[in-house]
């Protein structure tokens, strides 16, 4: 959450990770809504027997969503260079380091 800009407290407050994903829910609904699930499910898991083999799977599943959803940049870096492709009609060279 810090590395999306929701601050974790306003002094002396605390604001708690669930009050946090709500937050993060205003500008980003999508991954808050992953986010919080893999709250529930890690708070399910901090119990003697509160996650199955197949939950920790989701869990990781919802992880690697919303790092991909975040993070990753392989979608714009594609449209980047089709649109150069097609500005230059044909392919683009590289710059040269000699």
């Amino acid at each position: 959450m810090d590395e999306q800009g929701v601050t974790k407290a306003v002094a002396p407050a605390f604001k708690s990770l669930h009050s946090r994903i709500e937050e993060f829910k205003l500008t980003d609904p999508t991954n808050a809504e992953i986010l919080l699930a893999i709250k529930w499910l890690g708070n399910s898991g901090s119990h003697a027997g509160g996650l199955t083999r197949t939950d920790v799977f989701d869990a990781f599943d919802f992880i690697e969503h919303a790092l991909v959803n975040l993070y990753d940049t392989t979608t714009a870096e594609l449209i980047a260079k089709a649109r150069a492709i097609n500005t230059q009609k044909g392919p683009v060279k590289p710059p040269s380091f000699s």
